[in-house]
């Protein structure tokens, strides 16, 4: 793993996506896996990279929420 992808995400403090999540141990699967780990394979991070906007859905993993209110 590269020195870069062992650091925390520059976006983790505004990302939307974590005002989604009501139940915090999933939120945390999340930060663990990809805002504090490679973030690099983050789809949302790919898409800033880019100059794009994520849509509000776009999970790290390239999955989309089914509602607008994510349940876990």
């Amino acid at each position: 793993m590269s020195e870069k992808s062992k650091s925390e995400c520059n976006h983790i403090q505004v990302c939307p996506l974590f005002a989604l999540f009501t139940q915090k141990g999933f939120l945390e699967i999340w930060l663990v896996t990809y805002c504090r780990g490679d973030f690099s394979k983050c789809a949302r991070y790919q898409l800033r990279l880019q100059g794009r906007e994520a849509a509000l859905t776009l999970l790290p993993n390239g999955d989309h929420l089914k509602s607008a209110k994510a349940k876990g």
